[in-house]
């Protein structure tokens, strides 16, 4: 089965508002479906139907990948360096395992830049952000916002964490732009 969603910017000539357009091509009626359903609860109508306002655009987008996820499954994203990819591809277990409180946003900016700014991060630049799945029965803190970081970095964006040992099935890894 094939589900393949190709996502576009657009300019709501009408009411002028920056939106996206959502369009399906499905080898798979039950992709098909989730997608159907996702957008039309966002958009208001059927897929193609019309633009779908950005907020709901990223709530849609969550939805999709959560159902995506294994079942009994939460998704969440982080940026990390190169080493604590190799760590956690490795050990299975967010952060490679380290111990400590574990913090991790469920929106993470491809800009390196930008990550480190809303995420609160110090340090240099992260490499990748991992999206991921947490199961049900891990205990997630959150949403909260995100503190400024010690070397000024104002923070802002959104963040969760847990303080248990956090195994995780790695969804997709992209590089960040530096």
């Amino acid at each position: 089965m094939a589900l393949a969603i190709v996502v576009g910017a657009a300019w709501l000539l009408t009411a002028g508002v920056p939106g996206i357009v959502v369009a399906t091509y499905a080898a798979a009626p039950k992709a098909a479906a989730i997608l159907e359903s996702v957008t039309s609860e966002y958009s208001g109508g059927p897929v193609g139907a019309s633009p779908v306002p950005l907020g709901a655009a990223a709530q849609a987008a969550e939805e999709l990948a959560a159902r995506g996820a294994p079942s009994g499954s939460r998704v969440f994203e982080r940026v990390v360096s190169r080493a604590e990819l190799e760590a956690t591809q490795s050990s299975g277990v967010l952060r490679g395992g380290r111990s400590g409180r574990n913090f991790f946003t469920n929106n993470a900016s491809l800009d390196a830049k930008w990550a480190q700014q809303r995420l609160g991060l110090d340090g240099p630049l992260r490499d990748f952000r991992i999206r991921f799945s947490v199961a049900d029965d891990i205990k997630v803190s959150g949403p909260g916002r995100v503190p400024g970081g010690q070397s000024g970095t104002p923070g802002g964006g959104r963040e969760f964490f847990t303080d248990d040992l956090t195994p995780i099935d790695i969804l997709r890894v992209d590089p960040l732009r530096r």
